[in-house]
């Protein structure tokens, strides 16, 4: 769940967001493809928590083209909660991240 705050709503404007994710593991199951597509197990993680969570914060910029078409620049923090169950990484991971893209409202 995300939350977005739009400091400017003009034609180039700035907005920030936060918001809550949550990680599950359904297939801990590790995989290798070759280009063909055929598939072989390899065997699985024995390291990844099954449920993971993560606070998520940033600052956006935001071009719009046209009434349909926008541009965005997202550069955000994630701070992952209990995403690994081995001693060094128990805890918090903090990450960073520059999200960019176009939208189709």
């Amino acid at each position: 769940m995300q939350f977005t705050y739009f400091l400017t709503e003009k034609r180039l404007g700035v907005h920030l967001f936060g918001g809550v994710s949550g990680y599950f593991l359904l297939d801990n199951t590790l995989v290798a493809e070759n280009n063909s597509g055929e598939e072989l197990t390899i065997g699985s993680s024995n390291n990844l928590s099954e449920i993971s969570l993560s606070l998520n914060a940033g600052v956006g910029a935001y071009y719009n083209i046209s009434k349909i078409i926008t541009v965005e620049i997202n550069p955000s923090f994630k701070d992952l909660y209990n995403p690994s169950n081995t001693p060094s990484t128990k805890g918090s991971v903090l990450l960073y991240g520059i999200y960019a893209g176009i939208r189709l409202n």
